[in-house]
């Protein structure tokens, strides 16, 4: 999966939390805007609203399912989620370790 593809996605997750919010209050569609952490647009349920969107999606992208959380600690985590570009470079990155090879 190409970054492009990825970011797109993470896009596409945004407009579904944003049909949930009130016009003032929604979430702008920039790869550098602050998701999580002192100051993110999101809160607890949105991140994880956010999150399983963008594994379903990318599961129906590439027939298989991935995990964007894993067992290391919340603040390494949060880190990893901080941006819409981001989770696009953690979802490449899974993606390709998962095949053990380049890009796709």
């Amino acid at each position: 999966m190409t970054q492009e593809t990825a970011l797109n996605v993470v896009m596409e997750a945004i407009d579904i939390i944003n049909d949930l919010r009130v016009e003032d209050n929604l979430i702008p569609k920039a790869h550098d805007v602050l998701l999580v952490g002192e100051g993110g647009m999101l809160d607890s349920l949105a991140l994880l609203t956010m999150l399983i969107t963008i594994e379903r999606r990318v599961a129906e992208l590439i027939g298989q399912e991935i995990g964007l959380l894993d067992e290391a600690s919340i603040d390494t985590q949060l880190t990893r989620l901080k941006t819409p570009a981001a989770i696009a470079d953690l979802i490449v990155e899974i993606r390709s370790l998962s095949m053990g090879v380049g890009h796709y």
